[in-house]
């Protein structure tokens, strides 16, 4: 099955900071493993990262929210953004709460993904993060998605069925990926996701907004709100 597409641009740069040395050790060594990555550093400390990564020029910063010394996942993607402003930021955590990420301005929640740490079992969520962060999307884990279904957290203006589609968009599925997760054609996806913009009356067309971040933020907030 295949879920993402090939990068557009090649090799994805990827940094990983980690305070736990065997865990940081096992993210290198799992990404190093996919040829659409390239490792170019890894860290143990934010205070580390935040002067060694500049020079290095990732695509994706792969980071644990909890980190020694003072400063978290959240604050040092926040700082590294700074400098580059297209970096993606992919979040680990031992905890999963959709309202974490209210942390972060809304202006400049493009290019985040948020993920528990058990996500390295499949690399299929951890490729999707790191793709859809680099691309400027944003992607949550699996596991917020199930908690949603389950509870019936949705936005009450779409169907079943866009819900469902918005459930794989929010994961970093492509339309190829949903519509085989989904059994569709890809013009039913796509036209699924049209409908979708239009009901969340979202301008598919304005060159400054980038629709499906546009939908993914709203469902964010729908789930922040219930959590």
């Amino acid at each position: 099955m295949k879920a993402i597409a090939e990068h557009a641009r090649g090799r994805i740069r990827v940094v990983v900071v980690e305070d736990e040395d065997l865990y940081r050790e096992m993210l290198v060594s799992i990404l190093s493993l996919r040829p659409q990555f390239e490792v170019v550093g890894s860290f143990a400390t934010g205070a580390d990262a935040l002067v060694q990564v500049p020079k290095l020029k990732p695509d994706v910063l792969l980071t644990d929210i909890v980190l020694g010394g003072g400063m978290n996942g959240i604050q040092l993607g926040l700082k590294l953004r700074r400098a580059h402003e297209r970096l993606g930021i992919t979040l680990l955590s031992n905890h999963l709460k959709a309202s974490i990420l209210s942390a972060i301005p809304e202006d400049d929640l493009r290019g985040w993904a948020y993920l528990h740490k058990t996500a390295v079992k499949n690399i299929g969520v951890i490729e999707r993060a790191i793709v859809g962060t680099a691309d400027g999307m944003v992607v949550l884990d699996p596991g917020i998605m199930a908690s949603a279904q389950r509870n019936q957290r949705a936005p009450l203006e779409l169907t079943p069925r866009q819900i469902d589609v918005l459930h794989f968009m929010a994961q970093g599925y492509s339309n190829e990926g949903i519509a085989e997760r989904l059994g569709l054609t890809e013009k039913t996806v796509s036209n699924y996701i049209n409908s979708i913009y239009q009901r969340l009356a979202i301008e598919g067309d304005n060159p400054y907004v980038q629709p499906r971040v546009s939908a993914v933020l709203y469902y964010l907030k729908e789930l922040a709100d219930e959590s």
